[in-house]
C-alpha cells in the first residue's frame, strides 16, 4: 500500500515521492538523488563516489519519467556528479505526454537514449539496465531495450504467418523432378540493405542530407548547437557552430552573439551553398519561443534561415523568416529558397539574389515538407495539422489544394519523371503515393508506427522511410508500394539522405547517431 501511495503521489509530480523511488533503485550502488521542481522544469541530481554513466542514466530517467506521465513536467534536468569533485555532468531532456505522443506532433521529440561516448564498465552497465529497470519498472512497467541491443523482435503477426506458412512441408517429389543444375540452384538475391557504419559523437541529428557533392550535413538543433559535416568515409570534416552576430547582417536590434538551433538543411543545386533553418533563437530579445502545440496567434519569435558556404564552412548570410523555421527547400533555378513556418502556419519564399524574405504564405496548421517540381513552377507543401497538402504556384504565388490526401502528412519526395507525388502519413503510420497533377491517391502501405522523413533513390525505384516509434527503417518498392525490407536502427530515426554514387542510406537518429546502410 505505501508503495502504490508512493506510486501515486510521483505520477502526480511530487518530486519527494520521486526522488524516493530513484533512492529505492538506487541505493545499492551509493548513489543519492534529489529532485526540486521550479515551475515546469524538474531537476533530478545524483550524487556518487564515482561519476554516474550520463548516457545509461538519462535514458533511464526519460523513460521512467516519460511512464509516469505527469502533464506538469516539461523539461527534466539532470545533474550526475561525484562526491567531493567538481567533476559533474548536466543535460536537459523535454518530457513529452502521451497524449503529444499519441497525436504524433512534430517539435522536440525527446530522445533519451545518447550514444555512448565513454566506455561503461560491466557492472555499471548491468546495475543501470537492471537496478534501475528492476526498482523503477517495477513500480511503472517502463523500462524498454534498444533494438540495437535486443537479439530479436517479437513478430508481427503477418510474418508469424508468414513463419508458418514456410514451415509448412513440402509435397514429396522423385529425387530426378528436383535435379537442377548447379546454375540453376543459383538464384540471385535480392539486395538487401546492411548496416556499414555507425557515426557517433557530441551529436543528437534531426535530420541528415546529402549535398550531392559527397558531403552530409547534420543538424543537432538546441541540443548540440551545432551542425556537423562529414565525408563519404563517414569521417568528420567540419563542426560548424549555430552561433551568429545578428547585427553583421542588418538586424541593428540585436546586439552581441545569438544561438540558434538547426533542423534541417537544403543545398542549392550547384552544390555551393546550404540553407539550413533554425528552430528558434537564443538570447537577449527571444523571449517567445515555439512548440509543439503553438498558434500563429500566439506571436511566437521568428526564427532565422542561414546560409552557409560549402567549401569555407562559414555562415555568410542570416535571413529573418517566420516562426519556427522547419522544412528547406531550394528551387532547381537557384532563385529561390522556400521554408515552412511551424508556428506561424505559413511558407516564407525567399530571394537568393537578394537575401531576403520576398513573399508570405499562409498554408494552416503547422506546414512541414516542402518539395519542388524540376520546372521550378510548382511547390507541394504537406500541411501536418491536416489531411492536405498544398500546391504553390512559384510564379505568382497562388494556392490550390490537393486534400484528403491522409492523416497528418509531414514529408514529400516527387519521383524524377514528376508524375507521382510520395507523403509519409504520420498520424496513419502509411505512406501515400499520388498521381500528379490530379493529386489523386492511387495507394497506400503501412510502413510502421509515425513515419518521419524519407528519400528516393536517384532512379525513383526505391524509397527509404524512417518509423520515427518503431525505430525501424523500411525500403519500399515504389512501382508496387511493396515493403521490400525492414532494419532495425537506434532509438528515434528522424531523419534519412541518400548518396547515389556509393548507394548508401544514411539515417539520423534522433537518440545521438547516424547510421549508415548499403544497399
Amino acid at each position: 500500500m505505501i508503495e502504490q501511495n508512493l506510486l501515486s503521489l510521483a505520477q502526480r509530480g511530487n518530486p519527494e515521492a520521486i526522488a524516493s523511488l530513484l533512492n529505492q533503485a538506487l541505493s545499492k550502488k551509493n548513489i543519492t538523488a534529489t529532485t526540486c521542481l521550479e515551475g515546469k522544469c524538474l531537476q533530478v541530481t545524483l550524487i556518487s563516489d564515482q561519476l554516474p554513466p550520463q548516457d545509461l542514466c538519462i535514458y533511464v530517467i526519460s523513460e521512467g519519467m516519460r511512464r509516469l506521465d505527469i502533464p506538469s513536467i516539461q523539461f527534466i534536468r539532470v545533474i550526475g556528479q561525484q562526491r567531493h569533485s567538481q567533476l559533474a555532468w548536466s543535460q536537459i531532456i523535454e518530457q513529452r505526454s502521451k497524449e503529444a505522443e499519441e497525436q504524433k506532433g512534430d517539435g522536440v521529440e525527446i530522445h533519451p537514449f545518447k550514444q555512448l561516448k565513454t566506455k561503461i564498465s560491466l557492472p555499471w552497465l548491468t546495475f543501470i539496465l537492471a537496478t534501475l529497470a528492476a526498482a523503477l519498472g517495477a513500480a511503472i512497467g517502463f523500462y524498454r531495450p534498444s533494438p540495437i541491443a535486443t537479439e530479436a523482435k517479437k513478430p508481427t503477426r503477418a510474418q508469424s504467418q508468414i513463419a508458418i506458412v514456410a514451415q509448412k512441408p513440402k509435397p514429396k517429389v522423385s529425387p530426378k523432378k528436383v535435379q537442377k543444375s548447379p546454375q540453376a540452384r543459383t538464384r540471385p538475391r535480392r539486395n538487401r540493405m546492411r548496416l556499414k557504419a555507425i557515426i557517433a559523437g557530441n551529436i543528437s541529428p534531426k535530420s541528415v542530407v546529402h549535398s550531392g557533392q559527397g558531403l552530409f550535413f547534420a543538424q543537432n538543433m538546441m541540443y548540440r548547437h551545432t551542425i556537423t559535416v562529414y565525408n563519404r568515409q563517414h569521417k568528420l570534416v567540419k563542426t560548424i557552430p549555430d552561433r551568429v552576430n545578428l547585427s553583421k547582417y542588418g538586424y541593428a536590434q540585436f546586439k552581441g552573439t545569438f544561438r540558434g538551433a538547426p533542423v534541417e538543411t537544403s543545398f542549392s543545386h550547384d552544390g555551393k551553398y546550404a540553407w539550413v533553418s533554425n528552430y528558434q533563437m537564443y538570447g537577449r530579445g527571444f523571449n517567445n519561443p515555439g512548440s509543439d502545440r503553438c498558434s500563429a496567434s500566439q506571436a511566437s519569435d521568428r526564427s532565422f534561415l542561414y546560409r552557409i558556404n560549402t567549401k569555407t564552412f562559414q555562415i555568410e548570410n542570416v535571413i529573418k523568416v517566420g516562426a519556427v523555421p522547419k522544412f528547406v527547400a531550394a528551387t532547381p533555378d537557384r532563385r529561390l529558397i522556400l521554408v515552412s513556418n511551424w508556428c506561424s502556419w505559413d511558407l516564407s519564399i525567399v530571394d537568393t539574389q537578394k537575401n531576403q524574405e520576398i513573399e508570405r504564405i499562409k498554408l494552416g496548421r503547422y506546414p512541414r515538407g516542402i518539395v519542388v517540381d524540376a520546372n521550378s513552377k510548382y511547390a507541394y507543401v504537406a500541411v501536418m495539422g491536416s489531411a492536405n497538402i498544398a500546391r504553390v504556384n512559384l510564379e505568382n504565388y497562388s494556392v490550390k489544394w490537393l486534400r484528403n490526401i491522409g492523416r497528418s502528412p509531414r514529408h514529400l519526395n516527387l519521383d524524377p519523371a514528376g508524375k507521382y507525388l510520395y507523403a509519409s502519413l504520420n498520424g496513419e503510420g502509411r505512406i501515400a503515393k499520388i498521381s500528379l497533377p490530379t493529386g489523386e491517391v492511387i495507394d497506400k502501405v503501412l510502413t510502421g508506427n509515425a513515419p518521419r522523413s524519407m528519400v528516393l533513390s536517384n532512379d525513383g525505384q526505391l524509397l527509404y522511410v524512417v518509423n520515427y516509434n518503431d525505430n525501424t527503417v523500411s525500403k519500399v518498392r515504389t512501382s508496387d508500394l511493396k515493403v521490400l525490407q525492414k532494419v532495425n536502427v537506434a532509438s528515434n530515426p528522424i531523419g534519412i539522405t541518400y548518396d547515389p554514387q556509393t548507394r548508401q542510406v544514411w539515417v539520423a537518429c534522433y537518440s545521438g547517431s547516424i547510421m549508415v546502410f548499403q544497399d
